[in-house]
């Protein structure tokens, strides 16, 4: 029997201000291009994921997805992903000042600009004012999955 592989997507956005510490964990969908950039990565092509972008776009996730709908501002990683259980780890970090507004849409990409959009999630509202910083944490797992 042939081997199918899943991929499941989890970000989990920490918003830190005045008031605390907000969590929020979410799935997110891994789209078209992420599915043939992960093939290319296999065989040694394509870049590596550098970025995570986010924006105020409230379209539901398709797979067809290229971009976000309404990008805010794209950071780069804090540091190379991980690599644990078959999972990778990218985490980014938005300084106070940094992309306020409420923010309902993330991206993964492989760039600074443009580039090729690996996953994208959207969810409620999260309220980033100029005095909040925030770290978000993207992890995609690849398991074994089934028809």
């Amino acid at each position: 029997m042939p081997s199918i592989i899943k991929t499941i997507g989890t970000v989990t956005v920490k918003l830190y201000g005045p008031d605390g510490t907000v969590i929020n964990q979410h799935r997110n969908q891994v789209v078209n291009t992420g599915q043939h950039w992960i093939a290319t990565r296999i065989i040694g092509g394509g870049n590596p994921v550098s970025h995570i972008e986010v924006g105020t776009g409230s379209s539901p996730v398709a797979s067809t997805d290229t971009r976000l709908q309404l990008p805010l501002h794209r950071q780069s990683l804090k540091a190379d992903a991980t690599v644990a259980n078959n999972t990778i780890t990218f985490t980014v970090q938005l300084a106070e000042g940094q992309a306020t507004g409420p923010i309902t849409e993330y991206g993964l990409f492989d760039a600074a600009t443009g580039g090729t959009m690996i996953a994208r999630m959207v969810e409620g509202v999260v309220n980033k004012s100029a005095t909040m910083a925030m770290d978000i944490v993207w992890e995609i797992r690849f398991q074994h999955g089934s028809d």
